[in-house]
């Protein structure tokens, strides 16, 4: 084996692991900490191996970079101003947009787009070089029904882990069912 092969598949793990024994552990416990608590009591000396066992504290901002992406805590949806964005449906239904709206507005955005394509072919059959100005607009149009649509993420989250919980459920009784007819038969002979 030569020096540039690697020894293992896996990264080292870190070096405070030594620091979680049952001792370190039931010492822990005993302070009796609040819950989520990030930092030690002032009795204890900062150069106790405890530290290791509580969660790091939460950045000091909302606002961190990781890989090189700005994030804010918690996550915030960026609004069509904030990105530069005219927005073509009503601002005061942005936050309560109920579904019926939400479609009603996807359906005429999506109605618009599809007429001013029709536009931009006729702009570029005739003078093609007056096509900016309708694709201008065709990209707003897409970037209000691309925020539209991002609304209902939540909520599509929520109905596909209902959704995912109650074929589990299914499949648990099924097996269920299966197992207590194989108990049935082995008891029948």
């Amino acid at each position: 084996m030569s020096a540039e092969e690697p020894s293992s598949a896996w990264p080292d793990a870190p070096y405070f692991y030594r620091h979680f024994t049952p001792e370190n552990l039931s010492a822990l416990s005993a302070l009796n900490l609040p819950p989520n608590t990030t930092s030690l009591p002032p009795t204890i000396p900062p150069t106790s191996p405890l530290k290791f066992l509580l969660p790091p504290p939460l950045p000091p901002s909302n606002d961190y970079w990781a890989f090189g992406t700005h994030w804010t805590n918690p996550d915030a949806h960026p609004t069509l101003s904030s990105a530069g964005v005219t927005q073509l449906y009503p601002t005061s239904l942005d936050s309560t947009l109920s579904s019926p709206q939400r479609i009603i507005e996807l359906r005429r955005l999506s109605k618009s787009l599809l007429l001013a394509f029709l536009e931009l072919v006729g702009i570029v059959s005739i003078a093609p070089d007056q096509y900016a100005e309708k694709l201008q607009d065709m990209e707003t149009m897409l970037f209000n029904c691309h925020h539209l649509i991002n609304q209902y993420r939540p909520h599509h989250a929520r109905e596909q882990l209902c959704e995912m919980m109650e074929a589990q459920l299914e499949r648990w009784v099924r097996k269920d069912e299966v197992g207590w007819e194989a108990i049935l038969r082995a008891v029948k002979e």
